[in-house]
């Protein structure tokens, strides 16, 4: 279990270090193809290659962390749970995922992601556990039900973008409706703590392209916000990097890497306790493009 004080436990805070430095590998790489931009234009004139674009496809998440605290509503005090060691809750999961984007024109866009997530767990606990205003003695079965609906929508603007390759900046709101659902069996007694959190999380964001060919391209995508104010404490970042072939006049193909972290601590009359979670993902995907 992790300890009380710790928060930012060492699986996350390993994770976290080596997301960072595989985007600073791939920024690099990035700032590598872009050097001749410095002779050139910052926009070419050309028509945009995609305007309008859906991705329609798989996500799976792999090694997915996470624990969660939910404080007495009197006293402000809970166990801090890690739902996959001790409940047994699944750390491998694969969900249907959209995501796109509506470009104005060369320089302004919209993007958007949605998909939703359900993960179980069963276990004889082996230790008391304190969840909200219920206490689950040693021994008791325990069904755990974990579902997360993510829905993110941003804007982006392009301070470089040519036929070869694009960078841009932007902003947006990540919404993680997340809940959680513990029941606990002893002999003929059944204990029930429902959990429901509303996540908004505003983020900032940095992306560019590369095209390799008229028809293949490598794109990356980073997302970030942290703020420590009162009594809410909360990190977020999103590396996504992506591989894309368009195989016919409006359909293509892709798939890519992510990897995903997000950290809270709250305390307020609504819900008091912490939340954090980490995962690394596959995705593939066919886009339709016009």
């Amino acid at each position: 279990m992790v300890s009380s004080n710790s928060w930012y436990g060492p699986g996350i805070r390993k994770a976290f270090l080596c997301r960072a430095f595989l985007f600073s590998i791939v920024a690099l790489l990035f700032a590598g193809l872009a050097a001749p931009v410095q002779a050139q234009e910052r926009y070419d004139g050309s028509e945009p290659r995609e305007k309008f674009q859906i991705r329609v496809g798989g996500f799976r998440q792999d090694n997915i962390e996470t624990t969660i605290r939910v404080d007495n509503t009197d006293i402000n005090l809970g166990t801090i749970i890690d739902l996959e060691d001790i409940l047994d809750v699944e750390s491998d999961l694969s969900v249907f995922r959209l995501d796109g984007f509506y470009r104005f024109n060369a320089r302004h866009r919209i993007d958007w992601t949605w998909y939703d997530s359900n993960r179980n767990g069963s276990a004889i606990i082996l230790e008391e556990l304190e969840i909200g205003d219920e206490i689950f003695p040693i021994g008791a079965r325990m069904e755990t039900e974990f579902r997360s609906t993510v829905v993110k929508i941003g804007y982006s603007w392009s301070f470089i973008n040519v036929r070869k390759y694009e960078f841009y900046v932007g902003s947006g709101l990540n919404f993680r409706d997340t809940s959680f659902r513990f029941v606990g069996q002893t002999g003929t007694v059944t204990q029930v703590e429902d959990e429901d959190i509303l996540i908004p999380l505003p983020t900032f964001n940095f992306g560019g392209r590369y095209n390799f060919t008229e028809k293949t391209q490598i794109s990356l995508r980073w997302e970030i916000f942290a703020i420590e104010y009162g009594d809410y404490e909360g990190k977020f970042q999103e590396t996504l990097i992506l591989l894309e072939h368009n195989t016919f006049s409006h359909i293509g193909f892709g798939g890519g890497l992510t990897s995903f972290l997000i950290e809270m601590e709250l305390e307020d009359d609504d819900w008091s306790g912490e939340f954090d979670t980490s995962h690394n993902g596959l995705m593939l995907y066919m886009k339709f493009y016009f």
